[in-house]
């Protein structure tokens, strides 16, 4: 246990002599009164022993260690318990989560709070029970805290009668295992003192040594072990009480960023998600030497190809067999329905079922007669191998415009009209002499976009025949670049905004709730420790707004492109989701926020403890 002594002390506020060479030596146990009116020096004192306060001249001596001008409160705060004249707690933690919080164990606690009649509060705020409750249970987390020098300022201001008695008995059962020096102007605590300085005449009654310092027996006082700070301080991100308009902003606005970044993403990530989840792509053109043969150079099974497709525009020559003109403007499509994913769009009749039937589109059917009364009828077509009669087993109907995109991709188009299937040109796969210009189209379909997209990134450089993956039309690419040039820097912006706003919100939060990393201080926290558990909360908070913002996104962006997808309002995906883009943002909002944290904090830091308690009362 420490001893504490004074000598010499002087302390001057302006003109105004509080302490002129004042001496005095305490025991190491007993109750002292600091007794006196308000205004006569008793709080400076507590302030002064306790480093609040700064002195002109003189020592403050604890042992061995002698402090001039000013006591380094962070080396005796081990040692010395403060509880000043206006309470302060930690709002968002019950009375026996913040006993825990400084090393006591339920069953510690309980009986100490037990001994003084208050076990019952501790699962109740501090906000919820009296002004004599608050200063019994302070004096327990004292207690608790096995403080060698307890500082008690005035500790029965403002209390009823029986509040100030429970108090008193509190007080004297502390004054057997510590120093406790309790300023009042109550007289009623008089007869519980073991020593009275009277501040009346405070400078005219300096004592030695000999005379004050007694033979008391020496009590040990066992140290204690605060708990880790960062389960109790993440409490306070989610107490009901706590403010939530600016979280709910920053939900919204974080939302609007996910938002923006889903809109404005890459030309080509826009155009992949419309391939796969709009146009529903499944296939692309692969175009090789007449000569070789398409079986030798893929390998269908690998890639769950459903259909080869020998197109028959892009492949026949232009003359046939008997060296007269062919019509080529036809389109080609698998004879199994399952490889075609608008087979579907049959409007009247139906799908093929062997390879010398044709469908015509909506537009061409209507060039000839009412469509439905197309279905049976035949139609002669000057092809490759000569004249050939074809039955009309089905009519489509009008593709839209993100239908047509399906149909570019194999050579199709709505406009040539007149549909064959593959079993017709699988005829004159052996045939060298079928060939334009040496080469041949195939269309590959695959029973996924999936396969068909890891077949091309695996064959994009196969010298044995070419690729064409995408044949989107050019008006689409277009919009699509027109929105990232114009949307994306509109996003930035929103992102700095964001950004800023984000670091007003914290600090003026942090500003706002600076009692409680003072509080910290106060109950014995180190300020890297503080600093660690501010920083890892708000990086967890942030990170769950994020996540929430995010899904809130998403939902709202599936939805969306779920009406667009009904509706054909827009030929293409509207929100696609971008991985290397919204990970680039998350990490640099991730950096942003533990740089936001750790300069408002620096700032906060910079206030001591005990500024607090000063701003609230007089520190004479």
């Amino acid at each position: 246990m420490q001893m504490l002594k004074i000598n010499n002390l002087c302390k001057n506020f302006g003109n105004q002599v509080i302490f002129n060479n004042f001496s005095y030596r305490f025991n190491r146990t007993g109750l002292y009164i600091l007794f006196g009116e308000s205004g006569c020096g008793k709080t400076t004192l507590l302030n002064i022993i306790c480093g609040i306060e700064k002195f002109d001249s003189g020592k403050i001596i604890f042992d061995k260690t002698d402090y001039t001008k000013h006591v380094n409160f962070e080396n005796v705060k081990s040692t010395i318990g403060y509880m000043t004249q206006d309470s302060h707690w930690i709002d968002y933690l019950t009375i026996g989560e913040q006993l825990e919080m400084l090393g006591n164990s339920k069953e510690q606690i309980l009986k100490v709070l037990g001994k003084f009649e208050l076990d019952d509060l501790y699962d109740r705020y501090f906000s919820d029970i009296s002004g004599g409750q608050k200063q019994r249970v302070f004096l327990s987390q004292l207690i608790l805290q096995k403080k060698n020098i307890i500082l008690l300022d005035e500790p029965t201001a403002s209390l009823d009668i029986e509040s100030k008695k429970a108090v008193f008995e509190m007080i004297n059962s502390m004054k057997e295992d510590a120093l406790v020096i309790c300023s009042s102007h109550d007289k009623d605590l008089l007869k519980y003192s073991d020593y009275i300085l009277d501040f009346s005449n405070i400078n005219n009654q300096n004592q030695s040594t000999e005379e004050v310092f007694g033979t008391r027996e020496e009590h040990v006082v066992n140290s204690y072990t605060q708990k880790n700070l960062l389960p109790y301080f993440l409490k306070w991100f989610n107490w009901k009480k706590r403010e939530k308009k600016s979280l709910v902003i920053m939900t919204l606005i974080y939302s609007l960023v996910f938002l923006s970044l889903f809109i404005a993403d890459s030309p080509q990530s826009k155009e992949r998600s419309s391939m796969k989840y709009l146009y529903r792509i499944n296939q692309c053109t692969v175009s090789l030497d007449s000569c070789t043969q398409i079986h030798d150079v893929i390998d269908f099974g690998k890639y769950n190809i459903l259909d080869c497709v020998l197109q028959y525009n892009g492949s026949c020559p232009d003359y046939n067999i008997y060296n007269e003109p062919i019509d080529t403007m036809l389109n080609t499509i698998p004879k199994d329905e399952k490889a075609f994913k608008y087979s579907d769009k049959i409007l009247f009749g139906s799908y093929f079922s062997n390879q010398n039937q044709i469908i015509l589109s909506h537009k061409k059917a209507l060039e000839f007669s009412n469509p439905e009364m197309l279905i049976g009828e035949t139609m002669t077509i000057n092809m490759y191998d000569g004249k050939k009669t074809f039955e009309i087993v089905g009519v489509f109907d009008e593709f839209s415009d993100r239908e047509d995109q399906y149909l570019m991709q194999s050579i199709a188009f709505e406009d040539l009209g007149i549909f064959i299937n593959s079993d017709y040109t699988q005829q004159f796969i052996n045939n060298s002499n079928f060939n334009w210009n040496n080469k041949r189209s195939y269309v590959l379909y695959f029973d996924s976009y999936k396969h068909m997209k890891n077949f091309v990134l695996e064959n994009s450089k196969n010298a044995a025949f070419e690729i064409l993956e995408s044949n989107v039309d050019y008006n689409i690419i277009s919009t699509f670049e027109l929105m990232f040039y114009i949307l994306f820097p509109s996003t930035i912006v929103i992102s700095l905004c964001t950004t800023l706003f984000y670091y007003q919100t914290k600090k003026i939060e942090m500003m706002y709730n600076s009692h409680l990393v003072s509080l910290y201080k106060y109950l014995g926290y180190k300020g890297k420790e503080i600093r660690r558990c501010w920083i890892v909360g708000n990086f967890l908070e942030n990170i769950k707004i994020l996540a929430f913002s995010g899904l809130t996104a998403l939902l709202i962006s599936f939805v969306l492109n779920l009406i667009n997808y009904y509706t054909n309002i827009l030929p293409f995906v509207v929100f696609t989701y971008n991985p290397s883009i919204i990970l680039l943002y998350l990490f640099v909002n991730v950096i942003f926020v533990l740089l936001v944290c750790a300069l408002n904090y620096k700032t906060i830091s910079k206030i001591n403890w005990y500024d607090l308690f000063l701003q609230e009362r007089d520190i004479i």
